[in-house]
């Protein structure tokens, strides 16, 4: 009996947990990061406990896919702001044959992101 109790408190739980991420909250069982958001959330952690006056945002390098979801972008509005924007970082490809991938300056990232909230608070003022 006691174990059907616990049966049914799970599924009840369980089919909460269901319906508040449809209506988009991330929840005990269900979450809408992205894996890139969670792979850059965990370099986080792991910067600070190593020694977080080693990591330098200066000499971070991410990818085109991590600054965008840092800053709340698709990476195609990335691109976009990058064409429109001067304040938009470019980014920077390694020298060499082929095609390279685009990277960004953590600093540079943050910084950009800095001006978009000044810019938003300025906005509603």
């Amino acid at each position: 009996m006691e174990a059907a109790a616990w049966l049914t408190a799970f599924i009840v739980v369980w089919v909460t947990d269901a319906y508040l991420f449809t209506q988009g909250y991330d929840t005990l069982f269900f979450t809408h990061k992205t894996s890139a958001e969670k792979q850059l959330q965990q370099r986080i952690i792991m910067s600070k406990q190593l020694n977080p006056q080693i990591v330098n945002p200066a000499y971070v390098q991410i990818s085109k896919k991590e600054a965008a979801a840092i800053l709340g972008f698709s990476v195609t509005e990335l691109d976009n702001r990058r064409k429109t924007d001067p304040h938009c970082p470019k980014g920077f490809q390694q020298p060499g044959a082929g095609n390279n991938p685009v990277k960004f300056r953590l600093s540079d990232v943050y910084t950009y992101s800095e001006y978009l909230m000044n810019q938003a608070e300025a906005a509603s003022n």
